[in-house]
């Protein structure tokens, strides 16, 4: 574990450093006391720590537990918190580009705010939307936001994100925008609450103008939970149903597959030729689309509240709103195994993979974060306490960005994890 050997590099130094006074100090003796000494002592600058004494801690750099009986625990890190920056209503969601913060700020809109220094961030800007905000994206000069509890996507021109420029706006054929995805020049959009419940597709290849596209209705997939895109597919979740259309040509988009799978179908991943669903009560589905238009079921782990699921190599990260982190290994499909998972102060509902770490955003738990270089053995990395709901977490270099649902963004340096021993 690189705890230990951080330690025990620690340790070695001090050791070195003893040896070079003794060494001096028999120079000194030998030079003038040759006559008197037999021979050199030799001086090792090696040794084993079996921690069940205290003879080489450091206090000073050390907050290792355990010395002096053997059971040395991996310290708690010092996250530290370097800046904080009020929004004017909730904050929802966090997307960082360049030197800025985005905030999706509910009912305030959009809050711009300027981190080139995290330890003196500032607003720079609100903008108002037409309703609800709890979503941004950002992708080159243009931030993306749906009306969460309306029919408005609005795209911003942020080139100059002091000076943030209404480019252009779309008005759904439905009334509620549930969730979007955005793929080339196109946003694939779920919605529902009306007659026309389902997919629909804008061309936003002139971000100034986005327009109509195609539209394609399943009063099968009402109020869906969650999209993703890839290739000539669009995968939409609704509680109960998968659905997937063939968006080859999106202008005009068709239904290919309805699956029924569960009651509580949260979040989609998709890995190769395997949707990854979290599902609640159900846990992790795991589903072949090697052929979209008939999906099947190969095989499911059950977890206690299964929220959101991200897919690296051969494990599942499930964020479970019960039980925090879930590590579940898929390397057989057929069989998804839990191989460990680590309990969450509070109700995990997010997670930022980044490098060897995963970000969980806990709630009133704040910030937990886990190293997952070894999937098999995930430890426990650090924390940091943000005073309200960590709603969502952004990590960019040597800062976790942090939505602080009633006190806007919050920000911790994190570089303590980026060391490595």
């Amino acid at each position: 574990m690189s705890f230990k050997n951080a330690y025990i590099r620690s340790s070695l130094r001090n050791k070195k450093n003893k040896c070079l006074i003794i060494s001096i100090i028999l120079l000194i003796l030998s030079l003038n006391y040759l006559s008197e000494i037999p021979y050199a002592v030799a001086i090792t600058d090696s040794f084993t720590e079996d921690f069940t004494s205290t003879t080489y801690r450091d206090a000073g750099n050390t907050n290792v537990t355990g010395w002096g009986d053997g059971q040395i625990i991996n310290p708690k890190k010092n996250i530290t918190h370097v800046g904080t920056c009020a929004t004017p209503d909730r904050a929802r969601d966090v997307f960082i580009s360049g030197n800025y913060a985005y905030i999706a700020n509910l009912y305030a809109g959009l809050s711009i705010i300027n981190i080139t220094d995290p330890t003196k961030p500032i607003l720079v800007t609100t903008i108002n939307t037409p309703d609800s905000a709890e979503h941004v994206l950002v992708e080159g000069d243009y931030a993306y936001v749906p009306s969460s509890w309306g029919q408005v996507f609005e795209i911003y021109d942020i080139s100059d994100p002091s000076n943030p420029i209404l480019a252009g706006s779309y008005s759904t054929t439905s009334l509620f925008i549930d969730d979007f995805f955005i793929s080339g020049n196109y946003a694939y959009l779920t919605v529902g609450r009306t007659s026309r419940e389902g997919l629909e597709v804008v061309d936003i290849s002139d971000p100034t103008n986005p327009v109509y596209a195609g539209m394609c209705s399943s009063p099968d997939l009402h109020v869906s939970t969650d999209v993703f895109v890839t290739g000539n597919y669009a995968y939409v979740v609704n509680f109960t149903t998968l659905g997937v259309f063939d968006v080859s040509n999106p202008t005009n988009p068709s239904l290919v597959s309805l699956y029924p799978l569960s009651t509580e179908l949260e979040s989609i991943f998709i890995s190769g030729v395997n949707a990854y669903i979290a599902a609640r009560n159900d846990g992790l589905l795991v589903v072949n689309i090697t052929n979209p238009t008939n999906p099947i079921l190969l095989g499911s782990c059950i977890t206690p509240t299964a929220f959101e699921v991200y897919i690296s190599s051969d494990f599942a990260y499930v964020v479970d709103l019960t039980d925090g982190l879930i590590v579940i290994d898929i390397s057989n499909p057929k069989n998804p195994v839990i191989v460990n998972s680590y309990d969450t102060p509070d109700s995990a509902s997010g997670v930022f993979v980044d490098g060897n770490y995963a970000y969980i955003a806990d709630q009133l738990g704040g910030l937990q974060i886990y190293k997952i270089s070894d999937p098999i053995s995930p430890t426990y990395a650090g924390s940091f306490s943000n005073p309200d709901y960590a709603k969502g977490v952004y990590v960019e270099g040597d800062y976790a960005f942090i939505a602080d649902y009633d006190n806007g963004l919050y920000i911790a340096n994190i570089i303590i994890l980026l060391i490595q021993y």
